[in-house]
């Protein structure tokens, strides 16, 4: 059954207060990424994921988490998460210096969330540069698959990237 009013206002409190961190070596985000360096990105994207499901199956939701969103956004582009993706040098809106589907992906989804639920136009240059950039990588893909880490297909990770082009 679905979760108590309750039980999400926990659940969005905690992920929140994780969201909302300093970004620092004694961060929860920093600890995740001793386990894996991906979960440290998987937070912020997944957590958007939730938000956006929640906040359109009740709106009441909907002005509690957009902020959190954009945190999440705004924190998946620190350097620290990006430098994992080879993503060192910052974004030029017509050139990414990364070919990892798995962070371009989950960050394009995240802008596209963000976008359905909130008419802050924060992100939509760089959400709209990145689409056609990803739609330009997946026309001229021979097997309509792109990289998630260097000469490593992963098909859930073009799955998140095509998803967001929707």
């Amino acid at each position: 059954h679905y979760p108590s009013d309750d039980e999400l206002n926990m659940r969005i409190n905690y992920l929140s207060n994780v969201i909302f961190e300093p970004i620092n070596s004694h961060s929860k985000i920093a600890k995740l990424g001793i386990e894996s360096k991906e979960w440290m990105l998987f937070t912020y994207a997944f957590s958007t994921y939730a938000f956006t499901n929640i906040a359109i199956h009740d709106t009441q939701y909907k002005k509690s988490v957009i902020p959190i969103i954009k945190e999440a956004i705004t924190k998946s582009q620190h350097n620290f998460i990006r430098k994992e993706y080879k993503e060192n040098t910052g974004y030029k809106l017509d050139s990414f210096k990364t070919n990892s589907v798995l962070y371009l992906g989950h960050l394009n989804l995240m802008m596209g969330c963000f976008r359905l639920l909130s008419n802050d136009s924060s992100f939509n240059k760089l959400n709209d540069s990145l689409s056609f950039w990803l739609f330009e990588k997946y026309n001229n893909s021979k097997f309509l698959t792109l990289e998630s880490y260097p000469s490593n297909c992963w098909i859930p990770d073009n799955t998140v990237a095509l998803a967001s082009l929707k």
